[in-house]
């Protein structure tokens, strides 16, 4: 067992998208570059060295040839560094989105490495789509600051219970909008929301924590499946249409 082989065998990957998840090929070969990157492993690795890891540690299969031919396509997913006669691959940002849209659809945060848990969760919320609904109790200005993440050709519906400092937010919600344009604001006067979730076009996420404290305490986010999307919109919906509008 090599030197590169044996540490990524010592990893803790728990909190990561299973492996095994991944219908395609090229996205398990996006999870090791993203997990060797992120874990200090490596800086980079070849595509001999990422089927290798895949082969050996996970036990799933990927020839060298076909992970060569896969990452040489991957523009845009990936950046190519010339190491001597060798290519090696370092994930891009848009790679890391794929891996987490295409993935078992688990988050787990934890505050020692929060800073890594928000990018991959701007990550999620920059590949949004259409009209975007969040429910989320408890709300205040760094709840803003993440959802100007999401694309601003996306409507935001934003049902709440409670907004903290209402006045400091009721600025920071008005300058949100004159430069985004795409929020509205409503409280649940009925005080009947009690979970925390995400829908947007094509997918429906559940938050463990209101978006403004995602970091601060071990939580998960969740992609949940289509069925379920299919029940929880029109839930909110009615709720949304029976709202306060805040202000």
């Amino acid at each position: 067992m090599n030197s590169l082989v044996a540490s990524f065998a010592t990893l803790d990957v728990s909190r990561y998208p299973d492996v095994h998840s991944y219908a395609d090929d090229l996205d398990a070969l996006l999870w090791v570059l993203m997990v060797v990157g992120e874990s200090g492993v490596a800086a980079t690795v070849t595509a001999a060295q990422a089927s290798e890891l895949l082969v050996e540690v996970f036990r799933r299969d990927m020839t060298r040839q076909r992970a060569a031919h896969l990452l040489r396509g991957a523009k845009g997913l990936v950046a190519e560094k010339a190491l001597g006669k060798d290519t090696t691959y370092l994930l891009l940002k848009k790679g890391v989105d794929q891996v987490l849209m295409n993935g078992g659809g688990v988050l787990v945060v934890e505050p020692e490495q929060a800073f890594t848990a928000l990018q991959r969760l701007d990550g999620i919320l920059v590949s949004f789509k259409g009209d975007v609904l969040l429910c989320d109790p408890y709300v205040d200005d760094k709840s803003l600051t993440r959802l100007a993440t999401i694309p601003v050709a996306c409507r935001i519906k934003l049902l709440t219970l409670k907004v903290s400092d209402p006045a400091h937010f009721r600025g920071k919600l008005q300058a949100y909008i004159k430069q985004y344009g795409n929020l509205e604001v409503r409280t649940d006067t009925a005080g009947t929301i009690h979970d925390r979730y995400l829908i947007d076009d094509g997918t429906l996420w559940s938050l463990g924590t209101s978006l403004s404290n995602i970091g601060k305490k071990q939580s998960l986010i969740v992609k949940l499946g289509g069925d379920l999307r299919a029940v929880m919109k029109p839930g909110f919906m009615a709720r949304w249409n029976t709202a306060k509008v805040w202000s």
